[in-house]
């Protein structure tokens, strides 16, 4: 049997063959080998039919062979061209496709607008219901997750990250009339790795439209305790740092947890750096004791490339008139000094 006859047998009328034919894909889509074979037949369109279909265990495996087959770019391109998105968009909000579906219909759509081709259907651009399609994902996105129950929407975060890495995209999520930002600031504090990834990775690319930082400072948005306050320990400030302080950022929660992920408290502090693009930006990020809390952090982080972030953010933030030296050395030597125990000696080396 050649590889277009099994392809075509996935619209055969009989669902066993339906299913054992898709099932011949789904291996063949698996490997770079399996996908050039498939390449010149007309997998793409005869896949995308399924999608939403009823039998679940078919839609599934639908699903897998098109995550596997956007690997390449000529099938990617077909996907595009032939509505997957709008599809895929429909399945997601339909109440008879099963959790997993669901799911694979979210990693489906990570990849499909990890192209700007892919973006701009998602986002609708130059039709009258421009974002319509995305605002249906991000109602879905901002449901909450049953207690004990699986995240299904977690993925879309990494959709929103592609989206705005398109000027239309990042314009669409930091339009005030939306207030599309705002809903989704909260989420950068949510207990799923993979949404506070995504959703900070987003961010982080919306805040390079400097126009907007303004607003972001806002009282409105309040940018920066959201930043800040996965930094925030329980360690307690004295007066002169707390004077200009977030409130949010004053307090002093019992077991307060700090962020842990290695990768988004880099994108954290990547985000603060890009609202130092302004005079005026750092000027207010000073007067809101951004450094304090930076300081702190500090002392008492581990990894390297998070001292050599924090030490670039705050070379431009707040000491732009210290010799680069001095600047190291300060905070240095607090990070010595905080390697003293509570009793005021010095912790021995085992």
């Amino acid at each position: 049997m050649s590889i277009e006859q099994l392809v075509e047998f996935i619209d055969n009328p009989k669902i066993e063959v339906k299913l054992a034919a898709i099932e011949q894909v789904l291996g063949f889509s698996g490997t770079p080998e399996g996908r050039f074979s498939l390449l010149k037949t007309d997998v793409v369109r005869i896949l995308i039919k399924y999608i939403g279909s009823t039998d679940q265990k078919l839609n599934i495996n639908v699903l897998k062979s098109l995550i596997n087959l956007s690997e390449d770019p000529d099938m990617l391109n077909t996907m595009i061209e032939r509505h997957i998105i709008s599809r895929t968009v429909d399945t997601i909000g339909d109440n008879e496709s099963s959790s997993e579906v669901v799911e694979h219909c979210a990693m489906l759509l990570v990849n499909v607008t990890r192209t700007p081709e892919g973006v701009f259907k998602l986002l609708q651009v130059g039709e009258p219901l421009m974002g319509y399609s995305l605002l249906k994902l991000l109602m879905y996105f901002c449901k909450s997750v049953p207690k004990g129950g699986k995240d299904l929407f977690a993925f879309i975060a990494s959709v929103i990250t592609n989206v705005t890495q398109t000027e239309e995209g990042r314009k669409l999520i930091l339009d005030k009339t939306r207030g599309i930002l705002l809903k989704l600031l909260p989420y950068i504090h949510d207990g799923n790795v993979i949404r506070r990834r995504g959703l900070i990775s987003a961010l982080r690319n919306c805040l390079f439209e400097k126009e907007y930082h303004d607003w972001l400072f806002s009282d409105e948005v309040k940018i920066l305790t959201y930043l800040l306050l996965p930094f925030r320990g329980t360690e307690e400030f004295d007066k002169e740092d707390q004077e200009g302080m977030p409130d949010e950022l004053k307090k002093v929660v019992p077991d307060k947890k700090k962020e842990q992920d290695i990768e988004c408290k880099k994108l954290l502090i990547d985000c603060i750096t890009l609202l130092t693009a302004t005079p005026k930006g750092r000027a207010f990020m000073k007067a809101k004791k951004v450094y304090p809390i930076l300081r702190e952090y500090d002392l008492r982080e581990e990894d390297d490339e998070i001292h050599e972030k924090i030490y670039h953010l705050v070379h431009v933030l707040v000491l732009e008139e210290v010799p680069d030296a001095e600047v190291k050395e300060r905070i240095v030597s607090r990070r010595l000094q905080n390697e003293v125990d509570e009793e005021g000696e010095p912790i021995e080396e085992i």
